[in-house]
């Protein structure tokens, strides 16, 4: 028996072999992050896609792929108006960063707009519709059941009787205790406030009116957690009793204080807008050899989103 193990560990020994592999990785297509929303200028973020085994996650590899050297043409058919913009200083958006600002065309409900980037001899083109809005009727805040010193929101909300609806929701804290900010990325010398929206937490902040159309019915608005202190915060200070935090007993919800202010952005789009940020949630697969899904772009001629997006704006304080 003892001679037939030792030769099957010398079997397993003497078969292995490390075997290697190229991973091609295309770091020159064009990825366009751009929005125009109700009331606004369009803004648009034109980058080269990332290589994932060189990206140290820091402010300076994103900048240094920004593509600052294309022709914006956004047309509004509608309004027989045309916007030619070119490259601006970087700056950010509730949501986001961009380096293209619209001068011309304000956002409108129920309007059109097409997109034209001209970069070299390649033409990128996309099209999107700016929907109409409805607000949630009633959001009130609620005691965690175990702990009432955090609490979640819970939404009422009525969808109108037209399949389709599709919307995004984010939240922003205001007045917070924590450092959500440690960066000071929005500039206003407050270490707390958070600079960006983040969509919340369950399915990523996407939803769609598929199973509720024409229904009232309430949902939770859970917190979420912060993409970008990933990329720019001290990880070292990211502390597991966070309320944002990604692992602990308090994610997902808020800590209730009457001084602290959470600003709720509903943003409504399009079917193919929101097939995009529905199809980003599932390409989130764990590790750089999980198995992603495809990304439903509505890009011609490259990858990302040009979606039209009208929103509105609730502010709840996080005490019942």
């Amino acid at each position: 028996m003892k001679n037939i193990f030792l030769f099957i560990s010398i079997l397993f020994l003497t078969c292995t072999k490390e075997v290697t592999f190229d991973i091609p990785v295309n770091t020159n297509n064009i990825v366009v992050n751009g929005f125009i929303e109700k009331g606004e200028n369009a803004k648009i973020l034109l980058t080269k896609s990332v290589n994932p085994f060189n990206f140290n996650g820091n402010i300076n590899d994103i900048l240094n792929d920004f593509v600052n050297d294309a022709k914006v043409i956004i047309e509004d058919k509608e309004a027989n108006q045309t916007d030619t913009i070119f490259s601006t200083s970087p700056s950010n958006t509730d949501t986001w960063f961009y380096n293209y600002k619209g001068n011309n065309i304000i956002g409108e409900e129920g309007n059109s707009y097409y997109l034209k980037v001209i970069i070299n001899n390649d033409t990128i083109t996309s099209k999107t519709t700016i929907p109409k809005s409805s607000f949630i009727e009633n959001t009130e805040c609620v005691y965690r059941q175990t702990d009432s010193t955090y609490c979640y929101f819970l939404a009422t909300y009525t969808d109108p009787d037209t399949i389709g609806n599709c919307i995004s929701i984010f939240t922003k804290t205001l007045n917070s205790y924590y450092p959500q900010d440690p960066l000071d990325l929005n500039f206003d010398n407050d270490n707390n406030s958070a600079p960006f929206f983040k969509r919340v937490l369950d399915n990523n902040g996407n939803y769609t009116d598929e199973y509720t159309n024409g229904l009232t019915f309430t949902f939770p608005i859970n917190n979420g957690a912060p993409e970008w202190w990933e990329d720019w915060g001290n990880q070292e200070n990211w502390n597991e009793n966070e309320v944002d935090s990604y692992t602990g007993p308090t994610i997902g919800f808020w800590n209730v204080n009457e001084n602290q202010k959470v600003v709720i952005k509903v943003s409504y789009m399009d079917i193919t807008s929101w097939n995009f940020w529905a199809s980003m949630v599932n390409n989130n697969s764990p590790g750089i050899f999980g198995t992603p899904s495809n990304i439903q772009s509505n890009i011609n001629g490259a990858t990302g989103v040009w979606y039209g997006t009208s929103s509105v704006y609730d502010t709840i304080i996080t005490s019942p």
